[in-house]
């Protein structure tokens, strides 16, 4: 039997629901793992390091519980972190 393919879903908020429901819709036979940040947010507020140390954890947890692909739904870690 194939192993079932997770996916990883990122943002600050709750606004990344909406991406989770898209996936969901198009790809249902994915693993869909959703991790917000309610504790830090707001992001716009925060300096460049900041925002890498609470995410940072946030995408290894993601590795760690066997995600493929991990997509970042949050515009400000997106702008300020690609290059990472």
């Amino acid at each position: 039997m194939p192993q079932q393919v997770k996916i990883g879903v990122f943002d600050s908020g709750v606004g990344g629901l909406s991406v989770v429901n898209a996936i969901k819709k198009e790809l249902p036979q994915l693993e869909i793992i959703y991790k917000e940040d309610k504790e830090h947010v707001p992001y716009g507020t925060r300096s460049i390091e900041e925002i890498y140390g609470f995410v940072k954890p946030i995408f290894q947890s993601f590795i760690d519980e066997g995600c493929k692909v991990i997509i970042v739904a949050c515009t400000t870690v997106t702008t300020n972190l690609i290059g990472r």
